[in-house]
């Protein structure tokens, strides 16, 4: 809930609903992300299990207008950050 504020005032600058603005967390981990950020009333979340870094080799990044992440620092993840 502490992003709210932040998204709110990005739809405002693209002068959008909130519920249009094009969310996009690319570390899946449990799931969760769209049902929370749904709950704040942003509608429009793409959180899918996908390999986030073949993603941006491959140039297959969704469109979206903010990227929204508490990327995970275990593994491989912190060398390739």
């Amino acid at each position: 809930r502490d992003i709210k504020p932040v998204l709110r005032k990005e739809a405002q600058r693209r002068e959008i609903e909130e519920s249009a603005l094009r969310l996009y967390d690319p570390y899946f981990c449990r799931g969760a992300m769209v049902t929370h950020l749904n709950s704040l009333g942003f509608a429009n979340v793409i959180n899918a299990k996908r390999d986030f870094y073949a993603d941006i080799a491959a140039d297959r990044v969704p469109a979206h207008d903010v990227l929204v992440t508490n990327p995970p620092y275990s593994g491989e993840h912190k060398a390739k950050l």
